[in-house]
């Protein structure tokens, strides 16, 4: 009994010593977190502010004005907040980009993501994006249309300034 207790302590001092010699050679056992995603950081920025906001939306044109459009289409459809609205008969519309629960929750549990949840709902809404475009947004086109033009006006203002 005695030679278990002291293999016990024996063990224990040996890691207490290795984690010593790890943080005294200045790395640390824990792994740092892996660098955060665009996404992530919006969806991070949602749950602390209330609203995503996107704040590296890309450097190459055609993919900045993609993001912006993106930006642009939840700015129409919930001022880019997470909200709940109740569409009779046909479920509810969820999050950022008002996902329907009606047409989509089906095809979203299937790819793994709950629509009441921000991060599932926005990375959803980013598939549907990519997938189908501007389609399931269209009855906010004029609104995100109106956003657009002026993003192009402010644009030829500033080119024309230089």
């Amino acid at each position: 009994m005695k030679h278990k207790i002291w293999y016990g302590c024996a063990a224990v001092g040996y890691v207490l010593i290795v984690t010593a010699m790890i943080y005294k050679a200045g790395a640390s056992p824990v792994p740092s977190p892996a660098p955060q995603s665009p996404i992530d950081t919006a969806i991070e920025s949602m749950s602390q502010t209330g609203k995503l906001e996107f704040p590296d939306i890309g450097e190459i044109p055609s993919e900045k004005k993609k993001w912006q459009l993106f930006r642009d289409i939840g700015a129409c459809e919930s001022g880019n907040r997470f909200v709940i609205t109740a569409v009779q008969g046909y479920g509810h519309d969820v999050g950022t980009h008002q996902i329907n629960t009606f047409y989509h929750s089906v095809a979203a549990a299937r790819m793994g993501y709950d629509l009441m949840i921000p991060r599932d709902n926005v990375l959803y809404a980013i598939h549907l994006y990519e997938t189908q475009g501007t389609k399931p947004w269209y009855i906010s086109r004029k609104c995100w249309e109106g956003k657009q033009a002026e993003r192009e006006r402010q644009n030829m203002r500033v080119a024309s300034e230089k």
